[in-house]
């Protein structure tokens, strides 16, 4: 959809404009790109993941039935005591895993 350049005199795109081209993608164009026809359809669906805030962070930790915030408190109820997450605690969880946020080139 766009031409591509490289060097000093290349176009700077925004991560927005990327992220956006991201979602257009057809099988046709996995194809194109160099994709194997038959590993292509071998995938029933293309998705395009989008990068979660801290609040969609804070909302997940904040469901009563998550799984992280259960085992914790299993593992603190093994030694008698009950522990409380309390929303100001959940935000501050959630800000600080924003913060550890692996780059793309981390994976």
């Amino acid at each position: 959809m766009q031409d591509k350049g490289l060097g000093f005199g290349a176009k700077i795109r925004s991560k927005e404009l990327t992220e956006n081209l991201q979602k257009q993608v057809k099988s046709e164009d996995l194809i194109a790109f160099g994709f194997e026809s038959e590993f292509v359809g071998r995938l029933p669906v293309a998705v395009v993941l989008e990068s979660l805030t801290v609040d969609d962070l804070y909302q997940i930790l904040r469901n009563p039935n998550n799984p992280i915030i259960r085992s914790k408190k299993a593992d603190f109820k093994a030694y008698g005591i009950d522990v409380l997450f309390d929303d100001e605690a959940l935000k501050l969880l959630a800000e600080k895993a924003m913060r550890k946020k692996p780059e793309p080139g981390d994976w």
